[in-house]
């Protein structure tokens, strides 16, 4: 019964992501190199870890860029979608995007900094220019609030996994095939992004937790 159970659980879980198993197929290619999405995202929290003095300080850090990792996805959801629709123009939109790296990081900081400040202030905000997004940070908020540390760096990974998965898709497995980009809908990049934080968490409990322990 129990090998029933796993098939029928392995069954839905390829017809769920059928449509981006192409791109899926091109990700977990990938995962025996020094470069891996997940692989940099373990080390991107032992450098956290490694710079930081205390639990507190680190969850601090891991808080700002679980922030910051998904504000910047969203970026790269939209030029992901922008790609598939302007097929023709692709690589000099990827390249414009590239070159507007700078001033995006500015905007996604500036934001971030406003979404700290709201989950450090107990849910308050006196008002801001991203007040209409801070009810997303609610479930994060409250395991901040409870110092949930092993949530936190559930997450910390699925976010970063996402962050820099995306990063490769759009500068290495696009510029190399173009046969990628009818995939890019916003369905299958929403459909992506999901397959990438399931697959962290799937990882991270093969991973050594040793790392949780400061």
């Amino acid at each position: 019964m129990e090998f029933i159970k796993n098939y029928e659980k392995d069954l839905v879980y390829i017809n769920k992501y059928k449509s981006i198993s192409k791109i899926i197929d091109l990700y977990v290619s990938t995962e025996s190199q020094e470069d891996f999405p997940f692989t940099l995202a373990k080390q991107t929290l032992i450098n956290l870890k490694n710079t930081t003095t205390d639990r507190n300080e680190l969850m601090i850090f891991v808080l700002e860029d679980i922030i910051y990792s998904s504000l910047y996805s969203t970026y790269y959801e939209q030029i992901l979608v922008t790609v598939r629709e302007n097929p023709d123009v692709a690589q000099k939109l990827i390249t414009v995007f590239d070159e507007n790296t700078e001033e995006r990081e500015r905007i996604i900081s500036d934001q971030t900094e406003n979404h700290i400040k709201f989950i450090q202030n107990n849910g308050f905000c006196k008002g801001c220019s991203d007040c209409a997004n801070h009810s997303d940070l609610e479930e994060l908020r409250q395991n901040w609030d409870n110092n949930n540390f092993n949530f936190l760096v559930n997450m910390y990974l699925g976010m970063q996994n996402i962050q820099n998965s995306m990063e490769q898709l759009l500068y290495e497995f696009l510029l190399e095939d173009s046969t990628l980009y009818p995939l890019l809908t916003i369905e299958n990049v929403i459909k992506y992004r999901t397959y990438l934080y399931d697959d962290a968490q799937k990882r991270m409990e093969e991973y050594d937790k040793n790392i949780l322990n400061i």
